[in-house]
């Protein structure tokens, strides 16, 4: 009992027991916060998939109610919100054929941390898009790396479809609405402008170069023995090769065909580089375009252009091949998205901003600068300069108002990673990937960004 009456009448321990009940909804509160910090980080991140979805879906709008449902809930899948939620509980979409707005709202529950503490175990989160039929005007201009090492590793064809389904995102499909225009510019260590601009007045192309010999001949050896194939290792755009090399004892006395020959080498639509600093500008050329002889381009630039065949004709048809310089890939798609010449298919800055528009270029390249200018040519080998002449072009190109989204795939080198993040509009905006499936992740989620440009809420 004594004991009881002194623990009664003691004071030396009331700061501890009122700080121990104070401290309950001090906690709470405090984890309040944390959950409201995370519900706003989720409905960034479901406002972004609930958008993209909401122009998939205007794209689709023609087919029924059950086929927009299950296409709206795929694309929200793709954004991959289920690892951000714990639960979806409503996916709403709905076309007005009266006012041309299509809209999707969604709500998904997040769990709670300390609020379950006050008995609030969950929070709902809902994102609300609207697109009207129409939309924001766009242009876009997909810079694609070409190069020999896209052969390897299945990338070229993961770039294919990669570029197929943003365009299809992005323009609509056969459902396209409004202002959308996509230029597609493959790009190795050139450029190809097509060998139809050979007369164009702001090119300068060589005339064909013709080597003729008096007494050329040719040998074939159907006497050789001891012959053996070897495999012999060989790098190209940085990615190693093998071939077999045919060696033999004897070659025995060759049959011998001479006869006077002659070769012409023609323009292939190859354009090289203009002297600094018209290397990093474009429209009204104080200088013209330099036609190349005698080098190898991918096929040919794609202009501006809504119709999806002739797009996805255009990315069925890219091959690799080529070493790599980015600023060639980069200057043409910036002439593809100027107004004025050579490619006169774009608006311009005025006439897009007056249509509430944005123009873009994604920028995909799977490695380093191998190759920088000797102007015209690209014969150097400076990565150094390459790197400083691409950083040089995505400033100029984002001063110039337009955005820019970059893909490395594959890239291990730190400063290239560093020039493309840095060549992005925004850190957002730069994807590095290290496979084919990321990659084309990657395309996804620019295409779903492209396609909120154009949303009217």
């Amino acid at each position: 009992m004594a004991l009881w009456r002194r623990f009664l009448t003691s004071t030396t321990g009331n700061t501890g027991v009122i700080f121990a009940i104070s401290a309950v909804p001090l906690i709470i509160a405090t984890g309040s916060a944390i959950d409201m910090v995370r519900a706003n980080n989720a409905q960034t991140v479901l406002q972004k998939a609930t958008d993209a979805a909401a122009f998939a879906g205007m794209n689709a709008r023609t087919m029924s109610a059950d086929q927009i449902q299950t296409l709206v809930t795929d694309y929200l899948n793709k954004n991959d919100i289920a690892s951000t939620f714990a639960t979806i509980t409503e996916i709403q979409p709905n076309w007005d054929s009266t006012s041309g707005v299509f809209t999707v709202r969604v709500t998904g529950k997040i769990n709670t941390t300390l609020m379950s503490f006050a008995g609030i175990n969950a929070l709902d989160v809902t994102a609300f898009s609207q697109v009207a039929a129409g939309g924001r005007a766009l242009e876009v201009a997909l810079v694609l790396d070409n190069t020999g090492s896209m052969a390897a590793g299945g990338r070229l064809d993961a770039l294919k479809q990669a570029s197929r389904n943003l365009v299809q995102t992005v323009t609509g499909g056969s459902h396209a609405d409004g202002y959308t225009r996509i230029g597609i510019v493959p790009f190795a260590e050139y450029v190809n402008v097509g060998v139809d601009k050979k007369t164009a007045g702001w090119l300068t192309v060589p005339p064909d170069a013709v080597y003729a010999s008096s007494n050329t001949c040719t040998y074939t050896y159907p006497h050789k023995t001891g012959c053996y194939l070897e495999d012999v290792v060989s790098s190209y755009d940085g990615v190693s090769t093998t071939t077999q090399v045919e060696y033999c004892t004897s070659w025995g006395t060759p049959d011998v065909t001479c006869g006077p020959t002659s070769t012409t080498i023609s323009w292939a639509g190859c354009v090289g580089s203009r002297d600094e600093p018209l290397d990093e500008m474009v429209a009204n050329p104080a200088k013209l375009y330099p036609g190349v002889l005698g080098v190898s381009c991918p096929s040919a630039v794609q202009a501006l252009t809504n119709d999806v065949t002739v797009l996805e004709s255009k990315i069925n048809g890219l091959w690799a091949q080529g070493d790599t310089y980015i600023p060639a890939g980069l200057l043409w798609g910036w002439n593809l998205l100027d107004a004025s010449e050579p490619f006169t298919g774009a608006k311009t800055s005025e006439e897009l901003e007056a249509m509430s528009g944005v123009k873009a270029i994604v920028l995909m390249t799977d490695g380093d600068n191998t190759r920088s200018a000797s102007y015209p040519t690209h014969d150097n080998i400076d990565k150094t300069k390459g790197d400083a002449k691409t950083a040089a072009l995505c400033s100029a190109i984002k001063a110039a108002g337009i955005k820019i989204f970059t893909v490395a795939l594959n890239v291990t080198n730190q400063s290239s990673k560093d020039m493309l993040t840095d060549c992005a509009s925004e850190p957002a905006m730069a994807f590095d990937v290290n496979d084919n499936t990321a990659m084309m992740a990657a395309f996804d989620s620019i295409a779903g960004s492209l396609a909120a440009i154009r949303l009217t809420r």
